[in-house]
């Protein structure tokens, strides 16, 4: 039984999610999803940080329910930067987690936040590092990086990448 539930989970669709907080440069991100299609979730002016990370939520199991297995993840920060902010961050990364888990693994990117030094960034690549530690073992890698991926051609994006906003 549990043989046939680990095969036909492996048999789902690969996507890749893109979370983008309010004010994130999210396209160039797109790249680091290779050949999956790729989703993606925009915070909206007016979310709180709760709001947000229950639409991503809802978006992760949306998907599980479409057939599709998230194969990679990132996660780009804004430069809002407080305790509900940090909060819902660490909400959609244990979602993705979970998800990932149960379907065989996965790798998640947390990105930036841009432009902004200090703790922010600090905050950004603690939670990955923490979280990084807890998944071990467990097929799902976490890793951080500042720096924007370099920009592909237009053209090979648009070639290698469907966007869908998932409301």
């Amino acid at each position: 039984m549990l043989s046939s539930i680990r095969d036909s989970e492996a048999k789902r669709r690969p996507v890749a999610l893109v979370v983008a907080e309010l004010g994130a440069s999210w396209e160039a991100w797109c790249s680091e999803a290779g050949d999956a299609p790729v989703v993606t979730v925009v915070e909206r002016p007016g979310d709180s940080p709760e709001v947000f990370a229950h639409r991503v939520r809802a978006a992760i199991e949306e998907l599980g329910r479409l057939g599709r297995r998230i194969v990679s993840a990132v996660v780009v920060g804004g430069a809002a930067y407080s305790p509900a902010v940090l909060g819902a961050r660490a909400t959609v990364l244990r979602s993705l987690c979970a998800s990932m888990m149960h379907t065989g693994g996965g790798r998640v990117l947390l990105a930036g936040p841009e432009g902004v030094r200090g703790a922010p960034v600090h905050a950004m690549a603690a939670l990955a590092e923490i979280v990084g530690a807890d998944v071990r073992g467990t097929g799902v890698t976490i890793a951080h990086r500042e720096a924007r991926p370099r920009a592909r051609r237009s053209s090979d994006a648009a070639v290698r990448t469907a966007l869908r906003d998932v409301a």
